[in-house]
């Protein structure tokens, strides 16, 4: 009797503690799997500019698949609402007037607003992650795991809030700044797919 019980507390032991470990080890990996694996996801918000010493604002609704983007303004960036796309044609910019085509997202928008944002580098920054593309050259880090800043070819990126309400702690108000330029991000809403 004293053999089968104790047998009976060890498996039972034993199951615990596998189902604990299986239970807390997928979210702890996963929430960072996902953050850094989210490759479809929409951002809607707005953006604050401040370039060549002229500021703006706009309303921004970034949808990313993959590799591919598709990011609409809405606002006073002197062409009206436009749209800034990479698909398996290659990158375009579309306004009300025109569309242009070149290389990359960064000539594209240099060569027509006179400014541009670092989107290659973005599309991972949005998410509260480094760009994959090239080392991080310092980060700050909060006691609770949240990305406070990081450097990033000459790029500074600050995280000034974060949203709490969603499965994934994701990004609401981001500062990024480079010499004469400054974009204030604010993520008024997150849409993913795990």
């Amino acid at each position: 009797m004293y053999i089968r019980c104790s047998r009976l507390l060890l498996t039972l032991l034993v199951i615990t503690a596998f189902l604990a470990g299986c239970a807390s080890a997928p979210q702890k990996s996963g929430l960072k799997r996902s953050k850094e694996g989210l490759t479809h996801w929409q951002a809607k918000g707005k953006l604050g500019i401040i370039a060549n010493g002229k500021s703006k604002s706009v309303s921004f609704n970034w949808q990313n698949s993959g590799n591919f983007f598709d990011i609409r303004f809405h606002g006073a960036l002197g062409i009206g609402s436009a749209q800034l796309k990479q698909d398996r044609d290659g990158i375009s910019l579309t306004t009300s007037k025109d569309e242009y085509h070149a290389k990359s997202a960064e000539a594209l928008m240099q060569d027509t607003l006179g400014w541009y944002a670092p989107v290659s580098e973005l599309r991972h920054w949005i998410k509260g992650i480094g760009s994959p593309q090239s080392p991080v050259e310092q980060n700050s880090v909060a006691p609770d795991g949240r990305l406070l800043s990081l450097e990033q070819q000459g790029w500074l990126i600050e995280y000034q809030k974060y949203h709490e309400n969603l499965s994934i702690r994701l990004p609401k108000k981001i500062i990024v700044s480079r010499d004469k330029l400054k974009l204030t991000i604010i993520i008024k809403d997150w849409r993913f797919q795990d």
